[in-house]
């Protein structure tokens, strides 16, 4: 249950960012709308990924969905390590991690510092998850 959880969060995220990308019409395989800065007098200029209006929108969201697949295998891994011993109090820990994902996710999209909340918040609850592995790992070993 804990692991369908982390994909209805999955879902979520992937929704917000579905939506932004409408509006910024940034058509797939596209990840990411870009801008080119510091050209003028120069001969090379720089590009950084776009933060204003619709397309910052979207870039926003699209990271946001990335920070949570680069941390889905870690956090999968707390969940099947330690939902064996605690099943219960994992799946608390992991519908919270989701929402406090979406809620960073939603953040992050209307602004950079929009993601903070859910982000301290979902890695304080990883911290948990990985404290119980943790835990039984200690009471494993000892017996």
């Amino acid at each position: 249950a804990a692991l369908i959880v982390l994909k209805v969060g999955q879902f979520l995220m992937g929704a917000n960012a579905g939506n932004a990308r409408k509006y910024a019409k940034v058509h797939t395989p596209d990840q990411h709308v870009y801008q080119v800065k510091g050209a003028e007098g120069s001969k090379l200029g720089y590009v950084l990924m776009d933060n204003d209006g619709k397309n910052g929108r979207f870039n926003r969201a699209q990271r946001a969905l990335q920070n949570y697949q680069e941390t889905y295998p870690q956090t999968l891994a707390y969940i099947l390590a330690s939902g064996f011993v605690y099943p219960k109090e994992v799946f608390v820990l992991a519908a919270m991690y989701a929402t406090f994902r979406v809620v960073s996710a939603i953040g992050y999209t209307s602004s950079t510092d929009g993601r903070m909340a859910g982000f301290i918040g979902s890695n304080f609850i990883a911290s948990i998850m990985e404290v119980l592995v943790g835990i039984i790992a200690f009471k494993t070993i000892l017996g």
